[in-house]
């Protein structure tokens, strides 16, 4: 293969890396509709579970608050006037038990909102990084074939030795190619508490 053919084949394949990370790019990047979808799922399932956790707490304070709403507490004022007012609901003892009970027998919804919490901060994270990455593509590929074209306006190509040629460019590429398969197998990791969560509650989608 001769330094001409090199060159041939280098600039057409950091062509069509530039071209398919600019639609990929656009495709799953920040603002595309891939990216809010990505994070929607998290979003909507995490209303789910607290939407749960809020009714279950509801229905563990709802007796307590209206029990001890009807109980008054007698006491004098300094004037030796007797008078009733509400006993505080925070201090009962009944609404401490109710609190331990609802958290007893909620744990597991908790931690699940935990888990969907952290897990919705990893995956956002992860998808910007991605997106900057192709990003970072884009650009790295349209510097080099900038950079070629330049080169070989004032070089002749016999002058130039066939690997420096293809190490000067594929090296940087194929670190940043490997960065975004880094970010999409990250995307992946927590896809399984996903579709477990999702089969727990009903999501309504």
């Amino acid at each position: 293969m001769t330094p001409a053919d090199i060159v041939t084949f280098v600039l057409s394949a950091h062509g069509a890396i530039l071209v398919a990370a600019y639609a990929t790019y656009f495709r799953i990047g920040i603002r595309s509709e891939f990216f809010e979808n990505l994070l929607s799922q998290y979003r909507r399932l995490e209303r789910c579970v607290l939407d749960t956790i809020a009714l279950d707490l509801a229905m563990a304070l709802g007796p307590v608050i209206r029990d001890t709403a009807r109980v008054r507490s007698g006491l004098f004022r300094p004037d030796e006037t007797y008078v009733e007012v509400a006993v505080d609901i925070a201090a009962s003892e009944s609404y401490y038990q109710a609190i331990n009970d609802f958290v007893v027998s909620d744990a597991k919804a908790i931690i699940h909102f935990r888990q969907l919490l952290e897990a919705y901060r990893d995956r956002k994270q992860w998808a910007v990084r991605l997106s900057y990455c192709l990003l970072a593509l884009v650009i790295l590929e349209l510097a080099i074939l900038l950079v070629a074209l330049l080169v070989l306006t004032i070089v002749d190509v016999a002058v130039l030795t066939p690997l420096w040629i293809v190490v000067s460019g594929i090296v940087p590429t194929i670190i940043v190619i490997l960065g975004v398969i880094t970010c999409l197998i990250a995307l992946q990791t927590k896809r399984g508490l996903l579709i477990k969560l999702e089969e727990n509650y009903d999501t309504g989608s």
